[in-house]
């Protein structure tokens, strides 16, 4: 999956994926080498994307030591406070967004699906998600999580119910702050 959130946003900028991807480990010192390292030999690099809070606190040190911020687009995955930090700097700026799973419906849309499926006795996805959409205890909880989750919606398809994500910026970030840790 961490190759395809890669790929994937290689192919939307443009970019060799492979030429364009660097595996720099989980050791934070180790990080911050290596993308700093990277950066120095390909001085046209235009955009960063990390993939958790670690890598992301390593590479925001290695922006800063070079004096990029504001000159790289930076993007990551998942959300810390050092995360927050570099969205909420208005001079600075350095990550436009973050891409934040939903814990709270990861968890509760399964475990609505599994007893619909027991309750009403069908694997079918087409009937389950009616079920689930019509259910009032579960609207109750979406309208009372969509006031706490930024806009955070179930998306439907055909045969499943994503739970996210859900994009953090500067525009949503402070509700974001004040609801961590209590419903994601």
């Amino acid at each position: 999956m961490s190759f395809d959130r890669c790929r994937g946003f290689a192919d939307a900028i443009g970019v060799d994926y492979k030429a364009a991807t660097l595996d720099s480990g989980q050791d934070p010192t180790e990080i911050q080498s290596k993308v700093s390292a990277f950066l120095r030999n390909h001085l046209d690099t235009q955009a960063i994307l990390t993939l958790g809070p670690t890598p992301a606190s390593a590479t925001l040190k290695a922006v800063a030591q070079m004096g990029l911020q504001k000159k790289i687009y930076f993007a990551t995955f998942d959300f810390s406070d050092d995360i927050a930090k570099a969205i909420k700097d208005v001079k600075d700026g350095t990550i436009k967004f973050a891409i934040d799973q939903q814990p709270y419906l990861q968890s509760d849309i399964p475990v609505a699906v599994l007893a619909i499926v027991k309750k009403e006795h069908t694997t079918d996805p087409v009937k389950i998600r009616q079920i689930l959409k019509a259910n009032p205890k579960f609207k109750e909880r979406l309208a009372t999580l969509l006031t706490y989750l930024y806009g955070l919606q179930p998306s439907y398809g055909p045969k499943n119910i994503r739970s996210g994500p859900s994009f953090i910026t500067q525009e949503n970030l402070d509700k974001v702050v004040k609801y961590a840790g209590q419903y994601r």
